[in-house]
């Protein structure tokens, strides 16, 4: 259900533009902006979202009771709709709103129009959309290309976890005054001076510490590394890493990247396995340095506001519904909230009042609704409808629970909400297979092609387990068959593409080599990425079968090997990702 609630004022021309879509029967509010518009909202919504509304609210009913400072028999706030008024536009307002009400929220993709409604929320006290609005901060890509927005954004509101994930890609800035005061957006310019100045001189002595413990990792290579008679690219390594950590000093040393950097032709290496157990302790020396970094804070405990669940959320004494689980749990809830979100739960107060509640309930409260779901499900479900914080999942299984009620229930944008929570932080490399099958039930398109993607990659329809998987019997013959073909049909797209890379990187590159046996080292490669393709070996992982290789080959061009496994990683990571979309 959409109804446009944004009423025009006798100031406003009545052609003004309507921005917000959601539900507002039986409306009691108004918000009036600062462009002289009315926007049509629920008390109790607003009180529940934000301390801050809830005070205004307060002021303008003249009435004390306060919704989050007591749960005791307060009267219900009667009469005409009050109004309050805020200092910013309707543009600003309705942006925020959209994260309040349980309507499809899209994400924003300018990070100046998110720092502008994270600042509102921020503003208001609105836990669920600073919630929501810091995930989309983090998983997008602004953290590698503007980290000193992100940064600052995070400074700004004592978002001391964001600050930490940032930091890292602050110390690999080129931290000048010739780069930090030109070319910057208006979110980086507002970043202090002395903050600036601390990130600068952090780097440099994290990088003093890591030429001196780099040094010492390579004064203890095996002798027989370091007079290595091949042009041994060990002995270029160290230099090679300490250009690295110059410029990127928190940031663990990737050797293939290194190794797509290099253009030393003529530089082979015969010790690959010393190579990397040298890469792996500068890696791990990089970790325990960078935890250990002192971070500039904020210290203003007025401005941090802790994301935290409210206890006493679904037992207000002035709610009208109660929704009781299949194991006894009771929920006191609005009705209007849960109507408006859910035409099921609509229908299903029609009826509500065929059970009445027990003696012991205030006689005001006069719907009961009695659910299948648990009260655990349930719990979650309701976070997702009111405008709380979201609590995380801990499994799939947890998920898919939540995820099917929002189903039942006929939720739209908690059904969207929480497949793309699924998808996003990678719970469906729990169990593929389940993700698959509950995707096809539901027509769950997105859910069902990234669960098709981590089946034919893992190699699971050839694994003697996935006969064994307890759900297996649900899958329809025509689901196994694609998903085998599939599978087979990746596996020889796959071994195609990386005969191709090789043959490609050695006609030029290899041949350019005064040691012929550069060629031996590449089809080592091909046959152990083939191996490793086969049996579903996770791309992310490919490194590993370097030290495969050290270990059943021996001497091989180092660096020539290193390339083409970064060019091959690559291309099976693009291929996976579009057959999921086939």
């Amino acid at each position: 259900m959409s109804i446009q609630n944004i009423e025009t004022t006798e100031e406003e021309p009545s052609s003004a533009p309507r921005r917000c879509s959601w539900s507002t029967r039986g409306s009691d509010l108004r918000i009036r902006t600062f462009d002289n518009r009315r926007i049509k909202v629920h008390k109790a919504v607003l009180e529940i979202a934000s301390e801050v509304f809830e005070n205004m609210i307060i002021t303008a009913s003249s009435n004390a009771a306060k919704r989050h400072s007591s749960s005791d028999n307060s009267p219900k706030v009667t009469g005409s709709h009050p109004i309050i008024s805020v200092d910013d536009d309707s543009v600003r307002i309705c942006e925020l709103l959209r994260y309040i009400y349980p309507i499809k929220s899209f994400p924003i993709h300018e990070l100046p129009n998110l720092s502008s409604t994270l600042d509102l929320a921020y503003k208001y006290k609105v836990k669920v959309a600073i919630q929501l609005l810091k995930r989309q901060l983090v998983r997008g890509t602004w953290v590698k290309s503007h980290p000193l927005a992100v940064y600052n954004i995070a400074l700004r509101h004592n978002m001391h976890d964001v600050m930490k994930d940032i930091y890292p890609q602050l110390l690999s800035l080129d931290i000048t005054p010739k780069k930090t005061l030109t070319g910057l957006t208006e979110e980086e310019k507002q970043l202090p001076i002395n903050t600036l100045l601390l990130i600068a001189s952090t780097k440099v002595k994290l990088h003093d510490l890591l030429s001196r413990k780099i040094s010492d990792i390579f004064h203890k290579l095996p002798q027989s590394n370091r007079q290595c008679q091949r042009g041994c690219w060990t002995r270029h390594l160290s230099s090679a890493i300490l250009e690295h950590t110059q410029n990127r000093p928190s940031t663990p040393i990737d050797i293939l990247e290194l190794a797509m950097a290099d253009r030393r032709s003529e530089s082979d290496c015969t010790c690959l396995q010393n190579s990397l157990d040298a890469c792996a302790s500068v890696n791990q020396y990089i970790t325990g340095s960078t935890q250990g970094v002192a971070l500039p804070l904020n210290e203003d405990s007025e401005s941090k506001l802790e994301i935290v669940f409210d206890p006493q959320v679904f037992d207000y004494l002035d709610t009208d519904l109660i929704i009781r689980t299949s194991d006894s749990i009771e929920f006191k809830v609005f009705k209007y909230i849960l109507g408006n979100a859910s035409p099921i739960f609509s229908d299903m107060f029609l009826i509500g009042d065929q059970h009445p509640p027990t003696s012991s309930l205030p006689s005001d409260i006069w719907i009961l609704v009695e659910v299948t779901e648990t009260g655990r499900v349930m719990d979650t479900l309701l976070r997702y409808i009111y405008p709380t914080p979201r609590p995380d999942f801990l499994s799939l299984s947890d998920a898919l629970d939540v995820l099917e009620a929002a189903i039942k229930y006929d939720i739209d944008p908690v059904v969207s909400a929480i497949s793309n929570e699924i998808i996003v932080t990678e719970l469906i490399e729990e169990d593929p297979l389940t993700a698959y099958l509950f995707a096809s039930k539901h027509s769950l398109v997105l859910l069902k092609q990234s669960a098709m993607g981590r089946l034919i990659s893992k190699d699971l329809p050839n694994s003697s387990d996935f006969s064994q998987h307890p759900k297996f019997n649900e899958l329809e013959s025509a689901d196994l068959l694609r998903i085998m073909q599939c599978r087979s049909k990746f596996v020889s797209e796959a071994l195609k593409m990386t005969a191709t890379v090789i043959r490609a990187h050695w006609d030029s590159h290899g041949h350019r080599s005064k040691y012929r046996d550069g060629l031996t080292g590449l089809v080592c490669l091909q046959s152990t990425i083939t191996q490793a393709i086969q049996s579903g070996h996770p791309f992310s992982k490919l490194e590993t079968v370097l030290s495969t290789m050290s270990t059943d080959v021996g001497t091989f061009q180092f660096l020539t090997v290193l390339q083409c496994l970064g060019k091959v990683k690559a291309g099976l990571i693009d291929l996976e990702s579009n057959f999921r979309y086939r």
